[in-house]
């Protein structure tokens, strides 16, 4: 049981991230869209280079599985620590993200206040 709960954690994390990075290109399609004639702000451009970390952290979760279910069991490590981790991370990468779309908001309403 404790190997097999491994898997569905994984997989909700790869999904979280793919979320977490889908929600990073429709911000970044839609400022460059919407805010033609101003600059990005400095922390959505980083956030929108650091996109690709968003499809790398799931492979590393997805080894990491492989490597639990296929090693031999020495103890019992429970998966909750797993869970947690990955969790967390979620947590970690899920403010920039938001922070990103509430800048990109912030800035384009103070571009409608102008014209």
């Amino acid at each position: 049981m404790n190997k097999l709960a491994h898997g569905p954690v994984t997989a909700a994390f790869a999904t979280a991230c793919g979320c977490l990075w889908a929600i990073l290109l429709v911000l970044e399609q839609t400022a460059a869209r919407m805010l033609e004639s101003a600059p990005l702000p400095a922390f959505a451009r980083l956030c929108f280079n650091f996109r690709p970390i968003l499809l790398v952290l799931p492979l590393l979760a997805a080894a990491y599985c492989v490597f639990v279910w296929v090693r031999k069991s020495n103890g019992h490590k429970s998966w909750m620590a797993y869970f947690a981790t990955t969790m967390y991370a979620l947590v970690l990468l899920g403010f920039p993200v938001a922070l990103a779309g509430w800048v990109l908001l912030v800035q384009f309403v103070e571009l409608l206040a102008k014209r």
